[in-house]
């Protein structure tokens, strides 16, 4: 069973997810009132979450840790990092994982909000080489293929400027 609130529906606001028995082990969204209360169903998905890296490399894991930053399939504009947390019984048997996800889809906004050089640009990319997030006109760090999001790597970006410091980057570093 899964139960989580968040941010992730395109013009809903917060929403609270439910998969249990009483949705037919089915991925129910419902929108929510200033105060948290469900309203109304928006969004039923078929979701097996005890499939998905998270859970599985958690589960493998049996302790706290975070996840590859990840492009959500299925959710548009969702770039995320999840902390995750197994949970215990007493005799040790899983319970259930706790899991956050700490959004980045916003970080081009943030970027944008600082106080830089007209001519300067910034951008984030992970040990593998793929962008988080830039100052470019580039609006995404992801391109959808086959309804599932990849990350770009930053020397195949648009800009020229990105690319070429991604290049510089990984001559001079590699992938370390």
């Amino acid at each position: 069973e899964l139960v989580g609130a968040g941010e992730w529906i395109n013009d809903q606001g917060i929403t609270i997810a439910e998969l249990s028995q009483r949705t037919n082990q089915q991925l129910y969204n419902y929108s929510t009132d200033e105060h948290g209360n469900r309203i109304k169903q928006v969004q039923v998905d078929d979701y097996a979450p005890t499939t998905d890296a998270w859970f599985v490399n958690t589960q493998a894991a049996g302790k706290p840790m975070w996840t590859p930053v990840y492009a959500a399939a299925g959710l548009d504009n969702y770039i995320t990092i999840s902390a995750t947390r197994p949970v215990y019984s007493q005799n040790q048997t899983l319970q259930g994982i706790l899991v956050v996800d700490l959004l980045l889809s916003n970080i081009n906004s943030f970027l944008d909000s600082l106080d830089i050089s007209p001519t300067a640009q910034i951008f984030i990319m992970d040990r593998d080489g793929r962008l988080i997030g830039s100052t470019a006109t580039e609006q995404y760090a992801f391109v959808a293929e086959n309804e599932e999001n990849h990350r770009i790597k930053a020397t195949e970006s648009k800009n020229p400027l990105i690319q070429a410091a991604a290049q510089s980057l990984q001559q001079t570093y590699g992938n370390n």
